[in-house]
């Protein structure tokens, strides 16, 4: 369809997201939230539903590759 919003699959486990429909005590406007469907993790209700999935879709952006980790002397354990 034409303008979906796509969610990514869970952060944690890889399952299938979905969002829903809700509203917070004490107010009549709706708000969204996404969570997994496997393992039930979810986020804080939203105002809007494109602010739930682009909360929902974003990653933390790695910030060292692995052969920089891998090719490092560890000082934890290193002898001087």
């Amino acid at each position: 369809m034409p303008g979906e919003i796509s969610l990514k699959p869970c952060p944690f486990c890889g399952g299938t997201a979905a969002i829903v429909r809700g509203c917070k005590a004490l107010t009549i406007r709706w708000q969204f939230k996404v969570y997994c469907t496997r393992c039930q993790v979810r986020q804080p209700l939203h105002k809007t539903r494109c602010g739930a999935v682009a909360e929902w879709n974003r990653r933390a952006k790695l910030v060292v590759d692995s052969q920089t980790v891998i090719n490092r002397p560890s000082t934890k354990y290193h002898r001087k």
